[in-house]
């Protein structure tokens, strides 16, 4: 086992740095700045129970009374408006929280960032979808039993378009392991260009813009002997982050408790994971183009055809203003119809 100095020194060496894309809008904040500007709300109790002044220990308080489990959804609620979404200015205030465990003969350290939205993805430059409260991104790093790297987890998504990256792909900078950040999505990846999701509906985009090297801030399980509720106790918190305060409201995601990452180191075999390719930002950028000259044309014929099938109820071959209208006017009202329902889809498989 390794000692609490050794474990300061190893997560201060692997601490990466993080480039965000340049048109970022959502950037990281502390959990102390998340909760100073929230409100707690415990609906399990009558009356609810509102907590104004948020603080690590009213977050453990809180966690403790429920054991730390969570209670029904949208009962236990941070709550905290828009005007948060941007995130903590300045960047270089905000830490990067790591969590580090030992398992199998290696080391693992866990270096985890936290957001207050989570940005949309423009789906086929029609609608916005994936958007949310809060927001916990996170890669881990492999190191053998004496502190040597030997590869990277890059979480995106959660780990569902993570990947494993050996030790000679990851990419350095002056020593320093070098992540980039997905715009507004915050999906965390080795290297620049665009990352071809769900046949190019919801690609991430990567590339280096603003730097960050944030200070490291090491975190323990609510259940070992070093955690401390005054300085952790919101990341022991597992209710609902974020969205207005109402009861029942799921809009943000859980705490970290609610994580598997988390709780349980990401699944060592890369096979389990179906990680998305990234293209270079020039060959991504033509698919791209081609798949949005592709929508377009699908929509045009798409009203070409409502036109052509409006002939069978009107006398003549000619197509009056009024039948133009009739058929465009059909066609707008099955388009946001199609919306509605892919939006819903999109929210509940489409990850964010």
């Amino acid at each position: 086992m390794t000692t609490p100095e050794m474990q300061t020194e190893l997560i201060k060496q692997y601490s990466p740095i993080i480039y965000f894309h340049p048109d970022e809008k959502y950037f990281p904040c502390s959990s102390e700045w998340l909760m100073k500007n929230s409100t707690l709300v415990d609906y399990n109790i009558s009356p609810p129970k509102v907590y104004s002044d948020v603080t690590n220990q009213v977050m453990y308080d809180v966690s403790k009374l429920y054991n730390f489990q969570r209670k029904g959804d949208g009962e236990l609620i941070l709550s905290f408006d828009n005007s948060l979404y941007k995130g903590e200015i300045p960047i270089k205030n905000v830490p990067i929280y790591t969590l580090f465990r030992e398992e199998g003969g290696k080391i693992f350290i866990t270096y985890i960032v936290l957001y207050a939205y989570n940005g949309e993805y423009p789906i086929f430059n029609l609608i916005m979808a994936g958007m949310h409260p809060c927001d916990i991104e996170h890669i881990t790093v492999q190191l053998d039993k004496g502190g040597i790297l030997e590869r990277i987890f890059y979480g995106a998504h959660g780990t569902k378009d993570g990947r494993w990256v050996e030790k000679e792909d990851i990419p350095l900078e002056n020593g320093k392991i070098v992540c980039y950040v997905a715009l507004t999505g915050h999906g965390m990846y080795p290297k620049e260009g665009i990352v071809f999701r769900l046949f190019g509906v919801a690609n991430d985009h990567t590339a280096k813009g603003q730097r960050w090297e944030p200070k490291p801030f090491q975190i323990f399980k609510f259940d070992n002997p070093s955690f401390n509720p005054s300085t952790m106790g919101f990341f022991a918190y597992n209710g609902r982050l974020g969205g207005p305060m109402e009861k029942g409201n799921t809009d943000g995601i859980t705490g970290l408790p609610d994580k598997s990452w988390f709780q349980n180191i990401e699944d060592r075999d890369q096979n389990t994971y179906n990680s998305p390719t990234i293209l270079s930002p020039e060959f991504g950028g033509l698919l791209v183009t081609v798949k949005d000259v592709a929508v377009v044309c699908l929509l045009y014929f798409f009203v070409y055809f409502l036109l052509q099938f409006s002939k069978r109820f009107i006398k003549g071959e000619q197509l009056s203003y009024k039948n133009h209208f009739f058929a465009i006017f059909a066609s707008l009202i099955i388009f946001a119809l199609v919306i509605s329902i892919l939006k819903g889809i999109l929210k509940k498989y489409v990850p964010s």
